[in-house]
């Protein structure tokens, strides 16, 4: 017969312990994440959008910065010679509306870099001056302040006063000009995040969450993106109504939801949390709970805003967000360094016209490859492209610029972006075949 000691368990509840245990659940975890981030690698490659068109562009929302343009028994060195003549307009320009001398520039220009255009030397003028408005903007910089200086008062940017006002006025000229129909869209670029507002002119969108829309100067429609807990928070109180994503009801069943992903919750538990907590309490050198959330800031989202009323109430908090005070209930989080840049394709109030850089033309055996850097909305781009094959049988464009995820999360595309696309003439008639890589 078995004796057994009537002492109750000893268990090991030190420090040194319960690190041990801790660490051991938090590697469990970790490998947990690392698995869902599997399987939703896997899911994402199976259910990719379908995108057949030139039209399919407009699905991506992304204000590109950097694009590479490659083709083969073409040359691209026509791009490094737009004539100022027709880089100083934001729109294209007649070949009767230019003087005698800027029109035989442009011709010459034709002559020397697209020779088969010129069966018809005013068409090929006339496809120039175009391609030259897609590729043009007009941009005004925020006033930034010295070192050391506050940064939240109107007064406090330490700008002559006259650049904050001129920067108000442009700000609002801005709304005022795209519900007048004068404006196709513009985008206001913070530090920490971007706002971009469409109008007439804009291309229309079709996804899950909004359906089918085309904005309008009458029904204008807003995307923030990315957006934090805060200025959710202070859009809401200021009854600014807006949008957000629909869950893929696909993703939820098929794969776990990551940390900072939509709605859901982080995949580490606040128990192990907790219990780190403690240890670096106990003075064990125990994992930060910071660096074991793989994203320990507030969930970010896109939001959407349809319709007159809406997009005005978020311009309106926005704006009076910038000017308030330290701590101010208007202000959104912590405050910038420096007012937002604002951009859009057409002219505004007190902006600079600016027309994209070719930084890089290189040649590799029969291809010619173009790095293009300059601000591209998604209507300027997708007419860019699709006026290229008049001069190009076969180009590919890459988009250089870092991948921002969400940002589509209205349009077909959801969670996804075009990486780059394809496109091929085929024949010898106008219709071409467009192949895209989505990410």
């Amino acid at each position: 017969m078995v004796a057994f000691s009537v002492e109750p368990l000893q268990v090991d509840v030190t420090p040194g312990a319960r690190k041990v245990n801790t660490e051991e659940k938090l590697r469990h975890e970790r490998q947990k994440v690392w698995e869902a981030e599997q399987a939703e690698k896997r899911l994402r490659e199976v259910q990719l959008p379908q995108l057949s068109s030139f039209e399919d562009l407009a699905e991506d929302m992304t204000l590109h910065r950097s694009l590479r343009l490659t083709t083969v028994a073409a040359s691209l060195q026509w791009l490094r010679r737009l004539p100022f003549a027709l880089r100083r307009h934001g729109a294209p320009v007649a070949p009767e509306e230019l003087p005698a001398v800027a029109r035989a520039e442009v011709q010459e220009i034709c002559q020397q870099s697209l020779p088969h255009l010129m069966t018809e030397p005013r068409r090929a003028v006339c496809w120039l001056s175009k391609i030259a408005s897609f590729l043009t903007w007009y941009e005004l910089e925020g006033p930034a302040p010295p070192p050391g200086q506050p940064t939240v008062l109107k007064e406090a940017f330490n700008e002559p006063e006259q650049k904050v006002r001129e920067w108000d006025e442009s700000y609002r000229s801005l709304w005022l000009l795209l519900r007048q129909g004068l404006l196709p869209s513009f985008c206001i670029e913070s530090e920490r995040f971007s706002v971009t507002v469409f109008g007439e002119g804009s291309d229309s969108w079709s996804g899950e969450a909004l359906g089918t829309v085309k904005p309008s100067a009458s029904e204008p429609m807003a995307l923030i993106f990315p957006s934090t807990r805060e200025l959710r928070t202070l859009l809401q109180e200021n009854h600014a109504h807006f949008q957000v994503p629909l869950a893929d009801p696909k993703s939820a069943t098929s794969a776990p939801r990551l940390p900072g992903r939509g709605d859901a919750s982080a995949s580490v538990s606040e128990s192990t949390l907790a219990e780190l907590r403690e240890l670096r309490r106990d003075g064990v050198k125990a994992t930060s709970p910071s660096d074991v959330l793989l994203n320990d800031v507030s969930q970010t989202s896109a939001l959407w805003f349809h319709g007159a009323w809406r997009v005005h109430a978020l311009l309106d908090v926005l704006r009076h967000g910038l000017f308030a005070p330290p701590g101010h209930a208007a202000a959104p989080g912590t405050p910038a360094a420096r007012l937002p840049r604002l951009v859009s394709p057409g002219s505004f109030v007190n902006a600079s016209v600016k027309t994209a850089e070719v930084v890089k033309l290189t040649k590799l055996g029969n291809e010619s490859i173009a790095e293009i850097r300059g601000c591209f909305f998604p209507q300027q781009l997708r007419r860019f492209l699709q006026l290229l094959p008049v001069s190009l049988a076969k180009f590919s464009c890459e988009f250089l610029e870092e991948r921002r995820l969400g940002v589509n999360a209205f349009t077909k595309l959801k969670q996804h972006a075009i990486e780059s696309v394809t496109c091929e003439r085929v024949g010898n008639g106008p219709s071409c075949s467009w192949q895209f890589k989505i990410v």
